[in-house]
């Protein structure tokens, strides 16, 4: 059986999602009707990939692009290179909403891409070119924490009981990446270093 996080990270999943073929239509429609746990991790893990794969539009690709050559020029420094993600303390209001913001502290600022602008107008569909793209997931158990460093030098701290899930290579200037904790799973996008929560977070079915 396989999880929302396993559906992830797997290669043949991904690659049906984002340019679906008959044969492994086949396959996956045998699996989602076995059994409705099924069904529903295949639509929540569907439904996060074309999230992660959104590509920007034309005028919004332009904005971004005008607002990159203005910044050009910042340099970036440690601290704002950073994004945190810590243990919450679990407060015992029962209001899920209040539990789950409380959750999460997120801090996130200036400085996480590089995009390239030398090929002009951003013209080709992002999911044509990320379906290849192997996604990485790593976590730590009770009581770990872990840091990890993207290839541009941002870097992530990851908690006890935490998760992040990453494309292996960043495309242009938008990074997304997951940030799960054990009740907790959002995203974070950033764009030209502009950090985006681009998804409310949601209790995860497994």
């Amino acid at each position: 059986m396989f999880r929302v996080e396993d559906l992830l990270v797997n290669d043949r999943f991904r690659k049906y999602v984002l340019n679906p073929n008959q044969g492994d239509q086949f396959f996956w429609d045998e699996w989602k009707n076995e059994r409705e746990e099924n069904n529903l991790a295949f639509e929540e893990a569907r439904a996060i990939i074309l999230n992660f794969y959104e590509p920007l539009s034309p005028e919004e690709f332009q904005t971004e692009a005008i607002n990159f050559k203005r910044k050009i020029d910042i340099t970036r420094t440690e601290k704002n290179n950073i994004i945190s993600l810590y243990e919450s303390r679990r407060p015992k209001n029962s209001n899920w909403l209040l539990r789950i913001a409380g959750s999460v502290l997120l801090i996130a600022t200036v400085g996480m891409g590089i995009y390239w602008l030398s090929s002009g107008p951003f013209n080709n569909h992002l999911a044509d070119i990320t379906s290849e793209t192997r996604m990485i997931k790593k976590e730590t158990g009770k009581g770990q924490k872990m840091t990890i460093t993207f290839q541009e030098g941002t870097v992530v701290k990851l908690n006890s009981e935490s998760s992040i899930i990453y494309p292996e290579e960043f495309d242009g200037g938008t990074r997304k990446v997951m940030l799960q904790e054990r009740l907790t799973s959002m995203w974070l996008t950033t764009i030209n270093g502009r950090s985006l929560l681009t998804q409310k977070t949601f209790k995860p079915k497994y």
